[in-house]
């Protein structure tokens, strides 16, 4: 008969699991928006902490991350506000307001990421051209590993330096 504390302990591993499964794939993204806010602590740890805090849900063994409640940075920077998400084929389009407050620190060059997440295939493609905040719009083809595949998209925003960043901000599945 097995004890009650080794049922934790395997409760405890599989949300473990799960959550460094989801974050694989986005290591180089998760690095990157983690790494200005609290210094002190790394990156992963603190996307780890995140998601077993908030995303990690359901009861054991049906344990899961939900997308919507990951983060992929974490900072201080505002984002932008949205107006347009949908995905025409095998081509996402984004199209959001070029309005910027640098009150708020928000500035016309901020640069935005956009992440493509196929969570089942453990494939992410994020856009890898210069796209600011006064662009307003950004055109991005899956690459041959998305295609016909659903994808989350998350939205993350820096400074022109990389060194501030905003939180990421969820999209949906497309």
């Amino acid at each position: 008969m097995p004890r009650e504390g080794s049922n934790l302990l395997l409760i405890s591993r599989t949300r473990f699991r799960m959550a460094r499964l989801f974050l694989a794939p986005l290591n180089l993204l998760i690095h990157k928006g983690f790494s200005s806010y609290r210094k002190g602590k790394r990156p992963l740890g603190r996307a780890m902490s995140h998601l077993l805090l908030n995303a990690v849900e359901g009861d054991y063994p049906n344990i899961q991350v939900n997308p919507a409640k990951a983060k992929l940075s974490e900072g201080l920077l505002p984002s932008v506000k949205m107006r347009t998400v949908k995905r025409e084929g095998q081509v996402v389009v984004l199209i959001w307001e070029r309005m910027h407050n640098p009150n708020l620190g928000a500035s016309w060059d901020d640069v935005l990421i956009f992440c493509a997440y196929d969570i089942e295939g453990a494939s992410a493609a994020i856009n890898e051209e210069g796209v600011i905040r006064q662009d307003g719009r950004l055109t991005m083809e899956l690459p041959s590993g998305l295609h016909g595949r659903p994808v989350h998209l998350y939205l993350v925003v820096h400074d022109r330096d990389g060194v501030s960043y905003s939180s990421s901000v969820y999209l949906g599945l497309f």
